[in-house]
């Protein structure tokens, strides 16, 4: 193998161009941004990232609805580490979903992967025009396009895999270990954001091999030896933090079949579901120029066409060898930017027909990309998956249905009403159409900044027309306004969508930021939430929870298993729950968790945000002592015990209340138990009001002599004036307010059982 020569060009010209370039696709990128999950998977690295913040592991308790409905298996950390910047920054900022933030580290990866790979391609030795046309290709052309608008990790990988690349190449040229290492290094770090990237390892340990000479391979066999040891330590350590057996590998290792391997290439390459050149026709022009490019570049060539068997030959030793539920076929994302260096040799080209063969794939496939970046792709999907259940393999292997095909299916659903960016977009609950005219100018204007400075760049024409003084001052100046372009289509992206999103069929947006509003208006403290929803859409919440909390989502279907809730700092002293009655199966009733936190905590409020349910808490505190107490009231329920936190509090605090009852009479009957404050001048301050356990335990169902303790909190008023006050407790009709009465009652409708003591902190 030999290589040639890289041109010798002037590296602040290509930093500014790769700047360029980046520009141009992150600015376009925000200009198709929808900022919505699609995948289960999305929502659990997100979560990950939550925790990371939140409570310094990566523990997704956010997920524990998952099992019931689609379970999803534990996670790399890198991703989600990378992720927690962003996140730490949102989950302050109370103007701004932190979901849409954490979803720009996508087109910011695959912006950066674009301008890397301009890098690389005039490292390899091609003009500024052509690595230019490479890095757009395949920021516009390719898959890299749609995946912005996910997350997903694949575009994490794609950047580590072109980095690796690019330092690799450096080796190459110069053998400075140095570069060797941060080659490795990546490829090592590549392995915490999916384990399955370790599988490009031996192609690079191949072509070092080759590489060294003859006289040093005895030091680079032993470096290459820890290598592959280092390696290994780091699967058994990413099966670890994925809770997965190693013998998971080794039996898909031993299991390999070839026929449906075959099948699964034939799946992931060409078929009509998932095929790669299906998705991005342009990469067959790649396929064109490989020939020409392994000649000039025989070791990049060696590491893009090596990595790609590798993970073909992983994937398809998998069931789910597809992807999931995605846009193509996901696995092979990262590759692309590998895939896309062979277009150099087509760019580079002086035969005509060439030239006009590689711009009419181009075209073709920035149509498809384009059709996928700015319209929901799942609605045809989901018809076709009704239609064909797990249609990747089924209809999605037979060319025979390339008319099924979900890239035709996506040109004839594309229309206005499919539209899906933060700017234009049909409104689910109402049918509304959105078009925000004035974020379109911010980013528009963005975009068109981006592309006057890639224009000049690339245009030394323009540039020998002005003197070196005036030429430099104009590309400081168009830099600060490409810049500057950019911050301001960012900014207003985030605080546009936070309030003009297009969320999912059945969750309105108004609903769940009120929610999160209520829940989060806590002065600062940090919380507790738990949410029962059997609907994937009300993780929309997440984005607009802000401050300290802890999140826990359960499935209506489960019945027990609810003590970490109760488990969480010490400092939390409110908890939320949220009920989602509206999305309720008929087969759940969605009260086990309220039930058990009914006589586990201290309900303080219950109130309806819609078809939500959102009821408050206090966290327990410990043992209180109990005190005898006896009093009969008409319902036949005696009250026989009080425990009471303090006698003394201050305005704004809690206070919590527990209050033992049994029935004395065989007819006793329900009613609504409410705790007073009463002062001397007979001003109330109540609290919630409901019957016994909230109706966790109802009376019908107690046994004779059987003790109930009812937990209650009481919030003290902030404003209230200090002196004492009386505890007066007493029951009422579930329908109001008016003390029980009947022929047959005995003692008064309420009684006072204490006092409580407020006074006001001294300054």
């Amino acid at each position: 193998m030999s290589s040639c020569e890289p041109l010798r060009v002037p590296m602040p010209l290509d930093r500014r161009i790769a700047l360029a370039v980046f520009a141009v696709l992150f600015s376009l990128y925000l200009l198709t941004f929808n900022g919505l999950f699609r995948s289960i998977d999305e929502l659990a690295l997100f979560s990950a990232a939550e925790s990371l913040v939140q409570s310094g592991s990566l523990a997704r308790p956010q997920l524990n609805f998952a099992s019931y409905h689609n379970p999803v298996g534990s996670l790399e950390p890198l991703y989600p580490l990378i992720t927690t910047p962003l996140y730490a920054l949102a989950v302050h900022l109370p103007t701004v979903s932190t979901i849409h933030v954490a979803m720009l580290l996508n087109p910011l990866l695959t912006a950066i992967t674009a301008a890397l790979l301009y890098l690389l391609v005039r490292q390899l030795g091609y003009s500024q025009r052509v690595s230019a046309g490479v890095a757009l290709t395949y920021g516009l052309a390719t898959l890299a396009w749609p995946y912005t608008r996910t997350f997903f990790r694949e575009p994490l990988l794609g950047l580590l895999w072109t980095a690796a690349l690019w330092a690799f190449s450096r080796w190459w040229e110069t053998q400075r270990p140095l570069a060797l290492a941060v080659c490795l290094g990546l490829l090592l770090l590549a392995g915490t954001a999916k384990l399955t990237s370790l599988v490009v390892l031996p192609v690079y340990i191949v072509i070092i091999w080759w590489r060294i000479p003859p006289e040093k391979r005895r030091v680079m066999a032993g470096l290459l030896i820890a290598l592959l040891i280092l390696g290994g330590l780091l699967l058994v350590a990413m099966f670890r933090v994925r809770n997965q057996p190693l013998t998971s590998l080794t039996g898909t290792v031993l299991n390999y079949q070839p026929g449906p391997a075959l099948q699964r290439i034939y799946g992931l390459l060409l078929s009509p579901g998932k095929g790669l050149f299906l998705y991005s026709p342009v990469l067959l022009a790649s396929v064109i120029g490989f020939w020409r490019f392994r000649h000039r570049r025989p070791a990049e060539a060696f590491i893009a066409g090596g990595s790609l068997l590798a993970l073909l030959g992983l994937y398809s030793s998998l069931l789910d060898w597809y992807g999931g539920v995605a846009w193509g076929p996901r696995f092979l994302v990262p590759v692309i930017p590998l895939l896309a260096l062979p277009l150099a040799e087509v760019f580079a080209s002086r035969r005509t027909i060439v030239l006009v063969g590689a711009a009419a794939l181009a075209l073709l496939s920035l149509a498809v990309q384009a059709a996928a970046s700015t319209a929901t792709w799942t609605e045809y999907y989901d018809r076709l998956a009704m239609r064909f259940p797990q249609p990747e393999r089924t209809v999605g292997l037979d060319m025979r249905q390339l008319r099924r095909s979900p890239v035709l299916g996506q040109f004839r659903i594309w229309s206005p009403a499919t539209l899906d960016l933060v700017w234009w977009h049909v409104q689910p609950e109402d049918g509304i159409m959105v078009m925000d005219r004035r974020l379109l100018a911010v980013l528009g204007l963005s975009v068109a900044l981006s592309g006057v400075y890639l224009t000049v760049g690339l245009g030394p024409r323009v540039a020998g027309k002005l003197s070196p003084i005036s030429y430099t001052r104009w590309q400081a100046a168009l830099t600060v306004l490409t810049l500057i372009g950019l911050a301001a289509g960012t900014i207003a992206l985030l605080v546009r969508a936070a309030d003009g999103v297009q969320g999912y069929a059945g969750i309105r947006l108004s609903d769940v930021r009120q929610i999160a509003a209520r829940v989060g208006d806590g002065g600062g403290m940090p919380y507790t939430l738990i949410t029962v929803s059997n609907e994937f859409g009300f993780h929309l919440i997440k984005g607009y929870l802000k401050g300290r909390f802890t999140h826990y989502w359960f499935s209506p279907y489960q019945r027990e298993g609810f003590e970490p809730v109760l488990t969480g700092a010490e400092e939390v002293q409110r908890l939320w729950l949220v009920v989602d009655r509206g999305h309720m199966p008929p087969d759940a009733s969605g009260r086990d968790l309220e039930y058990w936190l009914n006589t586990h905590a201290y309900q303080l409020s219950g109130e309806w945000v819609q078809d939500y349910e959102v009821l408050g808490y206090a966290m327990p505190v410990g043992e209180l002592a109990m005190r005898p107490v006896s009093h009969t009231w008409r319902n036949g329920i005696t009250l026989v015990g009080l425990a009471q936190e303090s006698q003394t509090v201050q305005p704004g605090a809690l206070l919590r209340l527990e209050f033992y009852f049994t029935r004395v009479s065989p007819v006793a009957r329900e009613g609504n138990f409410f705790v007073h404050l009463v002062s001397s001048q007979g001003e109330v301050i109540g609290s919630h009001d409901g019957p016994p356990q909230y109706g966790a335990a109802p009376v019908s169902t107690w046994q004779e002599g059987e003790i109930i303790r009812d937990r209650r909190a009481l919030v003290v008023p902030g404003d209230l004036a200090a002196g004492t006050y009386d505890l007066v407790v007493g029951f009422a009709e579930e329908g109001g307010l008016v003390p029980l009465s009947g022929a047959d009652a005995f003692g008064p409708p309420w009684i006072t059982v204490g006092q409580v003591i407020v006074t006001i902190p001294q300054q």
